[in-house]
């Protein structure tokens, strides 16, 4: 079905449309091992492994287990590539240039219909051909129609309401932009009460997004507010300051905060996992160090130059090379 893209009138300004949005929410879990540290804390016993020839500490209230890292790993990096993959497949083509949509369906003559009879014959042709260029462009067919307040507002709560009515009657596709504009049959000399409004196919969402449509119509609505510029011409020169960016990529800062909260933040927070996993290889392997506080003293290998604690090993840690007894 079409949604509106926007529209408005002399009275009340221009008003925005209603598009068509998604969103999922996901939850994140934390491990349910100790609680390990770099610094030590209340309750907490000091350990050291080794990594490079140099011993690395950490508190914890008891030594880690690190039994299930590698299922840890791999279940969290699945996670990973499932949850990027959806949102590349929810967002990705916000980062690429849109395609224009094929010209297969019925109904892609340019029609403007002036049934207010507000257009003069130049503007007629002057929108036929932004409207071939637009279409030539997106692949998009525009339409405009010209009526009367009396021929629809007996009938219809408002010109948006007329405006989906006429597009579902009039297009059997969803590849058109329907523009609707309304004046009185007998207008106020000292006021000309219009109004317009634009209905959009939902195969075009990709090209005419929001903020594209959001575009049009505050071109649209300001030309028709100057004095200078006729029907026709306030919504030629709407089009045609749309078309110069419209087929470029667009990524509006709604969709970088939604992918950044819903897939970024929770990727991180994954990525982390992983490490943490990885990194407790080494911590499952460290020795209980004989104080949880103050100083300790280290010593050098003979044979490797590795360093390790003072009269905590037998053999050194790094080479398996015999170490002296140690003396206090």
């Amino acid at each position: 079905m079409p949604h509106s893209t926007g529209g408005g009138s002399h009275s009340g300004g221009s008003h925005g449309g209603s598009f068509h949005s998604s969103s999922s929410g996901g939850s994140g879990s934390r491990s349910s091992g100790p609680r390990v540290s770099s610094t030590y804390f209340a309750g907490a016993h000091r350990y050291v492994y080794y990594s490079r020839h140099r011993p690395v500490y950490y508190y914890s209230t008891k030594k880690v287990d690190a039994s299930n890292w590698k299922s840890t790993v791999i279940s969290t990096v699945v996670l990973m590539v499932i949850w990027l993959t959806m949102g590349f497949l929810m967002f990705g083509t916000s980062f690429f240039p849109p395609e224009p949509l094929p010209l297969t369906y019925d109904q892609t003559d340019l029609l403007v219909a002036d049934e207010a009879h507000v257009l003069t014959d130049s503007e007629i042709d002057e929108l036929g051909e932004v409207f071939r260029e637009f279409q030539d462009k997106t692949g998009i067919t525009p339409a405009l129609l010209t009526v009367y307040n009396e021929d629809w507002d007996y009938y219809y709560d408002s010109i948006e309401a007329y405006a989906f009515d006429t597009y579902v009657n009039w297009f059997d596709d969803e590849c058109h932009w329907l523009i609707v504009y309304s004046e009185p049959q007998s207008p106020d000399p000292a006021f000309l009460d219009w109004k317009w409004w634009g209905m959009a196919g939902d195969d075009t969402e990709e090209i005419i997004t929001e903020s594209e449509g959001d575009k049009l119509t505050n071109s649209v609505q300001k030309y028709l507010n100057k004095n200078s510029y006729t029907v026709g011409e306030a919504v030629a020169q709407g089009f045609r300051d749309l078309l110069p960016d419209l087929m470029k990529a667009h990524v509006d800062f709604e969709t970088v905060i939604i992918i950044l909260l819903l897939f970024v933040l929770p990727s991180v927070f994954m990525l982390n996992r992983i490490l943490e996993a990885i990194r407790s290889r080494g911590q499952a392997k460290a020795v209980q160090c004989q104080t949880d506080q103050g100083a300790l003293r280290e010593d050098k290998c003979d044979y490797c130059g590795g360093i390790y604690v003072h009269g905590l090993h037998e053999s050194c840690p790094h080479c398996g090379a015999p170490i002296p007894k140690a003396s206090e």
